[in-house]
């Protein structure tokens, strides 16, 4: 090691060598880095999902097996909620794409997560857009937990999931971007 004798650089240059050194190419940084935003934005995902678990185990719960367990009320579940679930599935394949770089379990995150993630959001959004409008109309609903309109909560959880899919979806667009360099590169 050149900095044993008590030099802090090998003896003949000033130091402005390393020019010549090799350099890591950019789309592995880019691909590090990208990586780190998906697995996030699994993450976030797989923990908006506990929410909806839960809500499920207690509704069921209260319904069958009352006389044994007292959860807290909760709304029943709806069809988007059974669906929405379904995304968990491209999420694993996301997560299990990352460690090696498997294009093809990628790709599956990335369509999964439109068609299952966000498509029953975005529809179920689109169809309680009048219940929201009509609560902020009239003040009123007929749906309410703990007193608080449940049409509003949905609405802020279904901002989160969608600001959550599309961070995922735009990233995991950019790692096949770069993976598909890479693959050309290496052919």
């Amino acid at each position: 090691m050149a900095s044993r004798g008590g030099t802090s650089r090998p003896v003949g240059t000033d130091g402005t060598d390393y020019m010549h050194r090799e350099k890591v190419a950019s789309q592995y940084a880019i691909s590090a880095e990208t990586k780190k935003f998906v697995r996030y934005s699994i993450w976030m995902h797989l923990m908006m999902s506990f929410i909806i678990i839960v809500q499920i185990i207690f509704y069921f719960s209260n319904k069958y097996l009352s006389a044994h367990v007292e959860f807290p009320e909760v709304p029943k579940p709806n069809l988007w909620e059974y669906i929405w679930l379904l995304s968990l599935i491209p999420a694993a394949a996301g997560y299990m794409s990352l460690n090696r770089s498997r294009t093809s379990l990628l790709k599956f995150y990335y369509i999964g997560t439109v068609v299952l993630g966000l498509g029953p959001i975005l529809s179920t959004m689109l169809f309680n857009a009048s219940d929201l409008l009509e609560y902020a109309q009239t003040k009123q609903t007929s749906n309410s937990f703990h007193n608080f309109p449940v049409i509003v909560f949905w609405y802020m959880y279904l901002f989160i999931v969608v600001q959550i899919h599309a961070f995922g979806i735009y990233f995991a667009r950019i790692l096949l971007k770069v993976w598909s360099k890479d693959n050309k590169k290496r052919k």
